[in-house]
């Protein structure tokens, strides 16, 4: 049975889930990333037409679950946002709903392909056999909202909240 919870870096974690995003996406690395900035930011200087963020929101350490761990051990039950910005064009009655409908390039189907990547996504470690989650990742919840800028561009954002559970390695 392989191990699960290997005490791991929280940059590990991010990076696994980024290559995971960019690689059932289809979209280049430099177009799925971890960050920290607010949404607003990435949409005032956009890298591309669609892209995807990934950022840690909440940091909670699980209580319950590492009595006697050590002291550089620590259980987190971490909720991961994920964006996916989709820019919808000027002919937005047309753009809208081939975005909305489209089964390989739509804003639907990027946003499928994340819950695809992640439901249950088990992150392995650097050790054979071992995973750096102690249980897959969950969904927790899924918003798809539309935002007008004030240069008038139009953008669809699908944001998601994933569950994941993990030991991060506190180490100095």
């Amino acid at each position: 049975m392989p191990g699960r919870g290997v005490a791991t870096w929280m940059d590990r974690v991010l990076g696994q889930i980024v290559s995971r995003l960019a690689q059932r996406t289809g979209l280049p690395h430099e177009l799925v990333f971890d960050t920290l900035a607010p949404q607003e930011v990435h949409l005032m200087f956009p890298p591309a037409d669609q892209f995807v963020t990934v950022t840690p929101t909440q940091l909670p350490a699980d209580q319950g679950t590492f009595a006697g761990s050590g002291r550089y051990a620590m259980g987190l039950d971490a909720v991961i946002q994920v964006n996916a910005f989709v820019r919808i064009g000027d002919d937005q009655e047309f753009q809208a709903r081939r975005l909305l409908r489209g089964s390989t390039s739509s804003a639907l189907a990027l946003y499928l392909k994340i819950i695809d990547a992640l439901a249950g996504y088990e992150i392995p470690s650097d050790e054979p056999n071992t995973f750096a989650v102690r249980e897959p990742m969950r969904l927790n919840t899924l918003a798809i909202d539309a935002q007008r800028l004030k240069s008038g561009q139009i953008w669809s954002v699908a944001s998601s909240h994933w569950q994941c559970r993990f030991t991060v390695n506190i180490t100095p």
